[in-house]
């Protein structure tokens, strides 16, 4: 009995291709089989989902080349084409200030865009080194000191009353915050 070409089967392995390669493939073999994205779906053994968001990967603007084929999620990539769509001069110049970010970076600055009320820098004409991330740790605040090397789960921190500079646990700091340089300056003399 012939084999039904949209029978499931085993998975097809993706493990050695690139985002791009795959949405290729998808697309080339959608075309040349006449088949739908269910179809296809069920025929590479993948979820609707995985095809419909390799397949929007193709419409991306050309800047997002690299991040197509470099990183390794393709739903960050997805999820960063969506948040582009809304708001495309900050996706466009966080890309060009970071040409290839990591999984987690991608993931790190979704979260910090789509959240409400969040100030974005990146629309701001501002270099990001106008910038400063304080927070506190315990009962003292105090300015995240993205310059010094830290040991792993550490950052240094200079806390505004004491001035020291100490290294201490990440995962301790609460209210993070980013802020303009001025209004550090424009605290610390309220104070």
């Amino acid at each position: 009995m012939p084999r039904n070409m949209t029978s499931p089967k085993k998975r097809r392995d993706f493990s050695r291709s690139n985002n791009l390669d795959v949405a290729q493939y998808i697309r080339s073999t959608i075309a040349e089989k006449n088949m739908s994205r269910a179809e296809i779906a069920k025929h590479i053994g993948y979820s609707l989902a995985f095809v419909d968001q390799h397949l929007r990967l193709l419409t991306l603007p050309k800047i997002f080349m690299p991040l197509i084929i470099g990183v390794s999620d393709y739903s960050a990539v997805y999820r960063l084409g969506t948040l582009y769509d809304k708001q495309p001069k900050m996706v466009d110049r966080w890309i060009k200030s970071n040409p290839h970010p990591s999984n987690a970076e991608i993931r790190h600055f979704i979260r910090k865009a789509t959240k409400e009320g969040h100030e974005d820098a990146y629309l701001r004409d501002d270099s990001a080194s106008a910038y400063q991330i304080t927070g506190k740790h315990f009962d003292h605040e105090g300015v995240i000191l993205l310059d010094r090397g830290a040991t792993s789960g550490k950052v240094w921190m200079q806390f505004t009353k004491s001035r020291q500079i100490r290294e201490v646990n990440a995962n301790a700091i609460r209210k993070l915050r980013l802020i303009h340089k001025d209004q550090t300056a424009s605290m610390a003399e309220t104070k």
